[in-house]
């Protein structure tokens, strides 16, 4: 068997890594941390597929360690030659064994079911090994490797070499039959049990239930006798509880009447109180039927009242402040007035300077008379054209408010606007020049009267716009004072239907009002329903007989005592009947228990005899197959021996039965743990060239080393290459070092 190429497409730190394989001893050179050991594992995992490792330790769990972290599949495929012919194994591999896949192809690209449907176990048809033998005779790894017995399938393997060679008669097989046999009859360990075990089992079972039985049957008369007990108890507990349970009834039934009696009289009183302030409510009600009240109107009515009551507080008080605004116009207007007269002195003066230093022409004074009357006449037509739309929005305010409002409005403005013209033409002197005065302190005072002048007229028609304002308010509340007066009037006529004390807070009157309609309907429906219960009695109920409550717990207690014994005697009876039934039947079973002791003790004899038989015949086998042991590991030790002095070490190796190797020093078989790491090393080497010398006699298979000779000394190193070299004649090697001078 042979390889000739691979492809990793995902595997540890390999994504997409082709490798040519088809030299005699495929070399791999690289540094610490390339992937060699990675690469060796992949080839095991396209032989012998991956274990289902659960363990969490990522070292030894190959699907956890060696999962793609790039993601992408986690497989490959391997090309290799087996019996003349190519072919190419494909697998991927999953989270878990049932996920993973495995095809082989021919050289034609059909799948083959040369190696099993899934070619699952392919290492096995081309090594005839299973894995942990492929570990121990084909691939050497990197490091210390612990030395051991040989596996069942190397020992199976070297057997059937034997028996090619008409060496063995098929004691393996006649051993495991000896075994399976054994064990059926005598197992040895728990909690697995032969047909000798189970019988001796049964047997001090037997024991202990005949001794059961017959303390059954001595106990059958005692409960017996208790049951009788307990039935009589049981009888005398039932009567005493009957006549208990007669005496509280009629106990009951009397306190049931003093309950009926209670309860009229309860509700007869309920009845005269309820019908007691009834009366009282008609009184306040008078002749006006409660139910059709009409509380949302009132309520209505009230609320408007007040918030209109409000407001003429509000205006009564905003009224006062007419009477200082008043003064305050009158003081303006005083004030405006010796603005004017200063001003017209001031133009006096100008004008005296003015025919001073140019001269008036006669003419022009005339003129300009004349100029004045026209604009005076003018201003005063259009005062009495805005007086009159000044009176008549006056008249129309009630009648169409915003033609009204709009009418004063326009009036009063043009009227302010007209009156300022007329004053202007009539009582204003002749513009001054551009220079009124020479004198620079007489032209300042005349800036300052001016001045005042203007915020005098300015605060004056500040304090008209406010008196038009509170006139408007008081046209305003005069309607709300009559609305106010008759709301008064109509809460007072509804209020005097009722048994009112002289109101003067109708919001009290109202909640008051409203608690007694609804007091009366409250009181009307309790009535009502009050009797209705007295008509369901009927008669009227009896006085009822005095009733004593000592009396009465003292028989509700005696009840409780009487029943506790009498479950109790219940319990008893069927438990001692139980009991009894039970052991009568426990020992009417002695009869059979001791039939069947009898039987097993005629099996277990006859089954101890088989026993002896089967061990000493495997004994006799054991004895043939240690013999036959000896004969396959002659050659394993020959081999082994022939390799350790091809290496230049004098020590050589012995195995036991079970295939652990021993060294041999001066005629003394020494475990191996005794000598160095690098000696352990060099003999495990040379153990698995001899194992596959010998299980393999036809096609040699391939040696996957993982740098073998790291703990060997330069001159072993170069040994070792040496008989590398000539094995590679007729078989692969795939080799994998980190150093140059390990090369081969």
């Amino acid at each position: 068997m042979r390889m000739i190429s691979a492809h990793v497409s995902g595997f540890g730190c390999f994504y997409d890594k082709k490798f040519d394989l088809a030299q005699d001893i495929v070399q791999i050179k690289q540094d610490n941390g390339w992937g060699k050991t990675t690469f060796v594992d992949f080839l095991e995992c396209m032989f012998y597929g991956m274990d289902e490792s659960r363990k969490r330790s990522v070292e030894e769990n190959f699907r956890v360690k060696y999962r793609p972290f790039q993601g992408g599949v986690f497989g490959g495929t391997l090309t290799f030659t087996y019996q003349n012919q190519t072919y190419r194994v494909e697998r991927v591999f999953g989270e878990k064994p049932s996920q993973d896949t495995s095809k082989v192809y021919d050289t034609n690209n059909f799948p083959t079911s040369l190696f099993g449907e899934r070619a699952e176990r392919l290492g096995e048809t081309l090594f005839g090994v299973d894995r942990e033998s492929y570990r121990r005779s084909v691939y050497l790894p990197q490091g210390e490797i612990p030395t051991g017995a040989f596996t069942d399938d190397i020992k199976g393997k070297l057997t059937a070499l034997l028996a090619s060679t008409n060496q063995t008669d098929g004691e393996t097989d006649a051993v495991a039959i000896l075994e399976k046999a054994e064990r059926e009859l005598r197992s040895k360990r728990a909690p697995y049990k032969g047909k000798l075990d189970e019988i001796d089992a049964r047997l001090t079972q037997l024991t202990t239930l005949r001794a059961e039985a017959a303390r059954a049957a001595e106990l059958s008369a005692s409960y017996t006798q208790k049951e009788k007990q307990a039935v009589a108890a049981l009888q005398s507990a039932e009567e005493g509880y009957a006549q208990t349970e007669r005496a509280l009834s009629e106990y009951e039934r009397r306190k049931e009447r003093a309950a009926n009696r209670l309860a009229y009289e309860q509700l007869q009183n309920r009845v005269t109180q309820a019908e007691s302030r009834l009366a009282a409510l008609d009184e306040f009600f008078g002749q006006t039927t409660p139910r059709t009240v009409n509380l949302a109107g009132i309520r209505a009515a009230v609320d408007e009242y007040y918030t209109l009551k409000a407001e003429e507080e509000r205006l009564q008080s905003r009224w006062a402040e007419l009477q200082t605004l008043t003064n305050e116009k009158e003081r303006a207007l005083g004030e405006l007035a010796a603005c004017e007269k200063a001003l017209d002195t001031f133009r006096m003066l100008s004008q005296a300077q003015q025919r001073k230093a140019k001269g008036e022409d006669v003419h022009e004074k005339k003129e300009n008379k004349k100029r004045k009357g026209k604009r005076m006449g003018y201003a005063l037509i259009a005062i009495c054209l805005f007086l009159g739309a000044l009176l008549i929005g006056i008249s129309q305010i009630n009648v169409d408010a915003v033609l009204g409002w709009s009418f004063t409005g326009v009036g009063g403005l043009g009227l302010l606007i007209s009156m300022r013209i007329f004053w202007k033409n009539a009582f204003s002197p002749a513009p001054k020049s551009t220079d009124a005065f020479a004198d620079k302190t007489l032209n300042e005072e005349y800036e300052r009267a001016k001045t005042e002048h203007a915020a005098a007229q300015e605060n004056y028609q500040r304090l008209c716009e406010r008196e038009k304002q509170f006139t408007a308010l008081k046209d305003e509340r005069a309607g709300q004072t009559e609305r106010l007066q008759a709301l008064d009037k109509a809460i007072q006529a509804f209020l005097q239907n009722f048994a009112f004390a002289q109101t003067y807070d109708y919001r009290a009157a109202l909640c008051s009002l409203q608690e007694n309609v609804e007091s009366h309907a409250a009181l009307t429906e309790e009535v009502h329903v009050a009797k209705e219960q007295l008509a369901a009695f009927g008669e009227e109920p009896t006085q009822a007989e005095n009733i004593s409550e000592d009396e009465y717990l003292t028989l509700k207690r005696k009840k409780a005592v009487l029943d506790s014994e009498k479950r109790a005697a219940s319990e008893s009876k069927a438990y001692y009947a139980a009991k009894r039934e039970e052991a009568q039947l426990q020992a009417a079973k002695d009869g059979t228990y001791r039939a069947e002791e009898k039987a097993c003790a005629a099996e277990k004899a006859r089954l101890e005899k088989r026993l002896f038989a089967v061990r000493a015949a495997k004994e006799l086998i054991i004895r043939a197959r240690h013999n036959l042991a000896a004969r396959y590991l002659t050659p394993v030790e020959e081999g082994c021996k022939r390799y350790v002095l091809a290496m230049g070490i004098d020590k050589s190796v012995r195995f036991s039965a079970d295939g652990i190797p021993y060294a041999e020093e001066r005629g003394i078989l020494k475990e191996t743990d005794y000598y160095s790491k690098g000696l352990r090393g060099l003999w495990d080497f040379c153990i698995r060239l001899a194992l596959a010398d010998c299980m393999f006699t036809g096609e040699k298979p391939l040696l996957v080393l993982d740098d073998p000779f790291t703990d060997l000394d330069d001159t072993k190193t170069e040994l070792g290459k040496k008989l590398l070299r000539t094995l590679s004649k007729d078989r692969q090697i795939v080799y994998c070092t980190c150093k140059q001078e390990r090369m081969l």
